[in-house]
């Protein structure tokens, strides 16, 4: 007799799990809430357009992106060369930066200072070298303290927190560039043979990135989706889960499952548990998440900028990365009209999250002002889009927190958590998917829980390729 999983969450991590274990002859249940699939890897339609639920790209040297891109045929993808900036200064530079235009365009006191501050922190390197005991010692151990207060630092606190208090993890993971001796030698030497830091190009679905979602789900065999649906409660027995009870509006339906993998965040996951730990409690307290609030602005223009993504850290602009849906698909949006996205990165508490739609929109159109993108009177129509549970804030000492509740979770026997909402990982779409194609490999193995946790730690390798 076939096995029975349930998934929870229908985002690529979600469905990517299913769609392998569908293979390996499971009959899997996906319970999504909301009533669409995709997750944050999904689109909304908006005056008769498709727009992203912020941008996205395809693009990974991991090897199951081969295995995504054979869903698709050649005609179902963009292929685009890839092209970003960064407002630093009051001028645009290309992005990755390119250490030969930091020294040309800037003026020569702060070139100066660039170079005095990246020798100093190369020479104390050499002597002895600094401790990384978060991401702010992390990047000025790397690249000075000048470049590091003048780029990373305010980015780090617009889209993250405080970089003194943000675990150095996260600059292992989300800096593309390791350090500024690697950059000058690769663009010296060419990468011989090494991963590439910086994609030249990117594929990207015509129809919208939520194809890929529709792509994994359509070559699924034996599985049922539930949308709009929730989970009521979990059952256990000995330990194990034995039953999960689903709802969907008036009708509710009860599944047996053999295994359960979740994608849903850590802090709904853990309140379908009859007994949570004070200890688990208070961990899952202190694992945080950014809010995100996607400002989309329409204009009677065909284009505002010919980038994929223009990126902002100083703090005197509100947001930190714009970009252009005809910057991925031309056809999402049609002729003689585009759309920008505005990014803008808070806490749930702050002034800025609490902000009227209409005032989010004014602070926005001063930075844009500034920088010559569009005026005021560019604005035809706008939506601002909010998000909870948008970006996890790796707080120094998160992992013991996150540990302490994913040993709780997996103490039960036959359910695990993945995910970027379900590990509390910021990862991409494409490593995403591979969590969940290693994850239904382990599931179907058979080999016992207490294996995972090296599958598990696995996933904290990934690593951003701009």
């Amino acid at each position: 007799m076939s096995k029975t999983a349930v998934v929870l969450g229908a985002g690529v991590t979600g469905l990517s799990a299913a769609w392998k274990l569908s293979e390996k002859g499971w009959d899997v249940h996906v319970v999504e809430s909301r009533p669409d699939i995709g997750g944050m890897s999904s689109c909304f339609e908006w005056k008769g357009m498709r727009l992203d639920y912020g941008p996205h790209k395809m693009y990974s040297q991991l090897p199951v992106f081969s295995e995504v891109m054979s869903l698709f045929s050649e005609d179902e993808l963009n292929r685009i060369p890839k092209k970003s900036r960064i407002r630093l200064l009051n001028k645009f530079f290309e992005y990755p930066l390119k250490t030969q235009q930091l020294l040309v365009k800037v003026n020569p006191v702060k070139s100066s200072n660039f170079v005095m501050s990246y020798g100093m922190a190369t020479a104390r390197s050499m002597v002895a070298k600094k401790e990384d005991t978060n991401y702010e010692t992390y990047m000025t151990n790397r690249f000075g303290s000048s470049i590091y207060n003048t780029v990373f630092g305010p980015y780090a606190a617009k889209a993250w927190g405080d970089p003194k208090t943000l675990d150095k993890s996260l600059a292992e993971s989300r800096i593309a560039v390791p350090s500024l001796m690697e950059m000058l030698k690769r663009m010296v030497m060419g990468n011989n043979g090494q991963p590439e830091l910086s994609a030249s190009e990117f594929h990207y679905p015509k129809k919208g990135v939520d194809e890929i979602s529709k792509k994994m789900l359509s070559k699924s065999k034996s599985v049922r989706l539930h949308l709009s649906s929730k989970v009521r409660r979990l059952k256990f027995s000995n330990m194990n889960i034995s039953s999960v009870e689903i709802e969907s509006g008036d009708k509710s339906e009860t599944i047996s499952p053999d295994f359960v993998i979740s994608t849903i965040p850590l802090k709904s996951l853990v309140s379908l548990f009859p007994e949570v730990p004070e200890t688990v409690s208070e961990s899952l307290g202190n694992l945080n998440l950014r809010r995100l609030m996607l400002v989309m602005i329409e204009a009677e223009k065909e284009r505002l900028f010919t980038d994929n993504w223009i990126f902002f850290p100083e703090s005197k602009y509100i947001f930190n990365r714009i970009s252009e849906q005809k910057g991925f698909s031309p056809s999402m949006v049609g002729e003689g009209k585009t759309v920008l996205c505005v990014e803008v990165t808070t806490d749930e508490n702050s002034n800025v999250w609490k902000m009227p739609d209409e005032q989010v929109l004014s602070e926005c159109l001063v930075g844009l002002n500034d920088c010559g993108i569009m005026g005021n009177d560019d604005v035809k129509d706008y939506k601002v889009v909010r998000m909870g549970n948008a970006y996890p804030v790796y707080s120094i000492g998160y992992k013991d927190h996150l540990y302490n509740v994913l040993r709780h979770i997996e103490g039960h026997g036959n359910i695990v958590s993945i995910g970027r909402q379900g590990m509390f990982s910021y990862t991409g779409m494409i490593d995403c998917i591979d969590m969940g194609f290693k994850t239904a490999e382990f599931v179907d193995s058979g080999k016992p829980l207490a294996d995972w946790v090296k599958v598990r730690m696995g996933f904290e390798n990934y690593v951003t390729i701009d």
